[in-house]
């Protein structure tokens, strides 16, 4: 049997899923994407951690419970909307995340935690963002500038992280194995 992939990330509340599925909604008509987040897998990665064995899931579960514990929660600014790609054909859709301190804390926490448990460290810089759609289609370039298609703005409090287990071709696709909570801001 093939060992499970998970990540670490920032799940979204229920009504901000809802308010990115409603700017999805607003941009499809001007972009081309074969894949759409499903709203119930909207969130913030902070590790991707790939294959892991059942044996090495507890010792993870152990880590976060303890970095836990030591952070706060915090307010994160949501902002825009943006690409990663090509200006005309751009391979993913994202909302915008400020990369405020406390996330940046976070991160850092959760990643070194990850490399201490043997994962390897992430090589590229840290760049929040919530993806929203993936995959150019390829038959059209981007139509219209999206800050003139929808505006997007929200703040989001995170008092909690979590494990994800990723289950392909299922809907949806990433299942909250466990939360981490953070103490409450000061």
């Amino acid at each position: 049997m093939s060992e499970a992939h998970y990540f670490i990330g920032i799940p979204l509340s229920p009504s901000l899923q809802q308010r990115l599925g409603f700017i999805q909604d607003k941009v499809a008509p001007y972009v081309s994407y074969k894949k759409w987040t499903n709203h119930q897998d909207f969130h913030i990665t902070l590790t991707f951690l790939g294959s892991v064995a059942e044996n090495k899931i507890e010792e993870l579960r152990d880590r976060m419970r303890r970095l836990g514990k030591v952070g706060a929660s915090f307010s994160l600014p949501l902002t825009g909307l943006g690409t990663f790609g090509e200006h005309d054909q751009p391979r993913v859709l994202w909302a915008g995340v400020e990369k405020v301190d406390a996330l940046v804390q976070l991160y850092t926490g959760v990643s070194e935690e990850c490399e201490k448990a043997g994962y390897p460290k992430e090589k590229r810089s840290y760049s929040p963002h919530i993806t929203l759609a993936k995959k150019w289609k390829g038959d059209q370039q981007l139509r219209k500038p999206l800050d003139e298609i929808v505006e997007f703005e929200e703040t989001y409090v995170v008092d909690h992280f979590s494990l994800f287990r990723i289950h392909p071709g299922t809907t949806p696709m990433y299942e909250e194995v466990e939360k981490f909570m953070l103490e409450e801001e000061a």
